[in-house]
């Protein structure tokens, strides 16, 4: 199986969120479809508790890959 690295940054407060996804079915577009479930609330607890609080949208973040092709724990640990 193949993972990403990915972050996402809110434009407005320029808080970061850095993750990681494997996801076999959706490949070189698994982070995207993770991005997507973070901006529905079904992501981590930071971006969801952002969203919540009315303060901030989903326009108001930007998704962007840092490494793709990692394969296991191991390359993860070198990076």
């Amino acid at each position: 199986m193949i993972g990403q690295i990915y972050k996402i940054t809110n434009i407005k407060n320029l808080k970061s969120y850095i993750g990681l996804t494997y996801n076999k079915k959706y490949g070189d577009t698994a982070y995207i479809k993770r991005f997507e479930k973070h901006m529905t609330g079904k992501g981590g607890v930071y971006i969801s508790e952002e969203l919540k609080s009315g303060e901030y949208s989903p326009a108001d973040y930007v998704i962007e890959l840092l490494e793709t092709n990692i394969s296991d724990i191991n390359q993860l640990r070198s990076l």
